[in-house]
């Protein structure tokens, strides 16, 4: 099994006053730097979630300013939990 996932970017768009945003980025390998595709990638304690593309990109929209932990699995990777904070028009982690 591989070491690390690697993400690259992470960003949130504002979507509109009710407050919804979005998490976005790309997936890659942690040594090769090779996009990876079919990454799913979850909102740990919800059934939010996504799948990365032949790119490596993913988006999981319609989220609420808050704290989450994305779960990045994949059957030849270690799981990758990453903790980021949105906010209404940007996002810590």
């Amino acid at each position: 099994m591989k070491s690390l996932l690697s993400i690259l970017f992470i960003f949130i768009i504002e979507l509109s006053f009710a407050q919804s945003a979005s998490v976005s980025g790309k997936i890659t390998d942690g040594s090769t730097g090779e996009e990876l595709v079919g990454i799913t990638i979850t909102i740990e304690g919800t059934t939010k979630g996504a799948v990365t593309d032949l790119f490596g990109d993913f988006v999981i929209p319609n989220l609420i300013p808050g704290r989450y932990v994305l779960l990045c699995r994949n059957i030849s990777y270690e799981e990758l939990k990453y903790e980021i904070k949105l906010l209404k028009s940007c996002m810590v982690f």
